[in-house]
């Protein structure tokens, strides 16, 4: 590995040497021997074409260098000879050697400048595997979805081909003779062994990895202990601070490795790692994910995308959660075009069931969201009905924290008499550069701008 990306480096057992062959300019990756032994090839990121192209217009914060990844061999030997160089007359047939006389020999004088490029077309490509006459890669689109490629050796007119659609992953095997492919759609619950051709076959049934018949013995107890282990080690080793910001990190361990004995499901674990890790006062050290038990008929919460007001007169929308007047669509339930709702307003009956609490409420919109609820509204001394569709929890909490944002960047507004602006990043994903190029190009001819983090 090079300082800052990574390289390709060949060691010799048998000598005791190492030596890179790629240098830390572009991250090179993925080696993998040929079957003749004498070449290795590598995927590395070398072609840079600018998307979209200049002038990149008024939203767009640069260029994005989509398919850089390029396919690469080195000859291990002077007597090599490249699978994909166009003959001429001065080239012979290469010799094919037989199974039992394949050696790699490796001449390590220029070595590295003893590079060939494979003349196909750059992609997003990974995982490089060798076949025989063949090899094999995956390439991903910039939306995330990949599918198996396939390149034969061909000096004439070599092609990127695709083998099969939808390969989260793929192993090829020891032989070459088979491919295991697991699907990305199917979250792993489809795995195929196919033979290692040029393409995948039509008929799959009996293809498919029959997991149905596996079977596992689980000790819960003890894979929690492990967790928690792995969990403490993981923190010890790479936490960025290694004093743990003044924290005995051992003497934590001792304090909650012992509930461990006590736990009854994945959740309580969780809860454990999340007050141990709780005791560093880090950001970004989160607990997620695991084989919690999940139950499909469990009650789902609905939201109006409201706060709500417990009065004499009855349940009171006190507020509805303001967002971007512009994007109709993102509006709160109570917001949406066609629903006769304002602050002020007396939720009388959900559905045609009376409500006497806030609790009732939430009660009569479980298992709502995205359906049609009627709510009957008392507005002063008159009351009519109209159509609602509520939203889940985590949208609502959506709409909450852009109400906040909303709420930030008014009184920015009003207190600088329009002359400041305001902008709020969550984070620093995909939804988050989004929300940059919306907000910053619409305040940066402001005299002033309040950036909060």
């Amino acid at each position: 590995m090079g300082k800052a990306r990574p390289q390709i480096v060949l060691y010799s057992l048998d000598d005791n040497r190492a030596e890179s062959l790629t240098s830390d300019k572009y991250e090179s990756f993925s080696p993998s021997f040929s079957a003749d032994g004498d070449w290795l090839y590598f995927l590395s990121n070398r072609q840079f074409v600018s998307t979209p192209t200049s002038p990149w217009g008024d939203r767009n914060l640069g260029p994005m260098f989509d398919k850089r990844t390029q396919v690469f061999a080195i000859a291990l030997n002077e007597d090599a000879r490249f699978a994909f160089q166009k003959p001429n007359e001065l080239l012979s047939k290469p010799a094919k050697a037989d199974d039992d006389e394949i050696e790699t020999e490796v001449e390590w004088k220029g070595l590295a400048s003893r590079l060939w490029q494979v003349p196909v077309a750059a992609g997003n490509y990974s995982s490089l595997q060798m076949a025989d006459d063949k090899f094999y890669l995956l390439d991903t689109t910039t939306s995330g979805k990949s599918s198996l490629k396939v390149v034969k050796f061909d000096p004439l007119n070599p092609k990127v081909e695709t083998f099969a659609k939808d390969v989260g992953e793929y192993q090829l095997s020891q032989d070459s003779s088979k491919l295991f492919i697991r699907k990305q759609s199917k979250q792993g619950s489809e795995m195929l062994i196919v033979d290692a051709g040029d393409k995948l076959p039509k008929e799959l049934t009996n293809a498919n990895v029959q997991t149905n018949l596996w079977q596992l013995a689980i000790e819960p107890a003890s894979e929690w202990q492990q967790m928690f282990e792995d969990a403490w080690l993981m923190h010890r080793d790479s936490f960025y601070d290694k004093s743990m910001r003044g924290l005995d990190w051992q003497a934590t361990k001792a304090k909650y490795q012992p509930l461990v004995d006590r736990l009854t499901d994945r959740h309580e674990l969780n809860d454990l790692f999340t007050q141990m890790m709780g005791e560093l006062d880090s950001l970004h050290s989160q607990v997620r994910g695991g084989d919690a038990p999940k139950d499909a008929d469990k009650a789902k919460s609905a939201n109006l995308g409201a706060r709500l007001e417990q009065t004499k007169a009855g349940v009171v929308i006190e507020h509805i959660y303001h967002g971007d007047p512009e994007l109709p669509l993102q509006a709160a339930p109570l917001k949406q075009m066609g629903v006769n709702a304002k602050v002020g307003d007396i939720i009388v009956p959900i559905n045609g069931k009376t409500l006497s609490n806030i609790a009732d409420v939430t009660r009569f919109i479980r298992n709502q969201s995205g359906k049609q609820v009627l709510l009957q509204l008392k507005r002063g001394s008159k009351t009519h009905q109209t159509i609602v569709k509520p939203v889940t929890a985590s949208a609502n909490a959506k709409l909450r924290y852009q109400d906040w944002v909303n709420h930030n960047s008014t009184k920015v507004s009003n207190d600088s008499e329009g002359k400041f602006g305001y902008l709020h990043l969550y984070a620093m994903g995909r939804g988050d550069i989004a929300s940059f190029a919306r907000e910053f190009y619409a305040n940066y001819d402001k005299q002033g701008l309040i950036i909060d983090v």
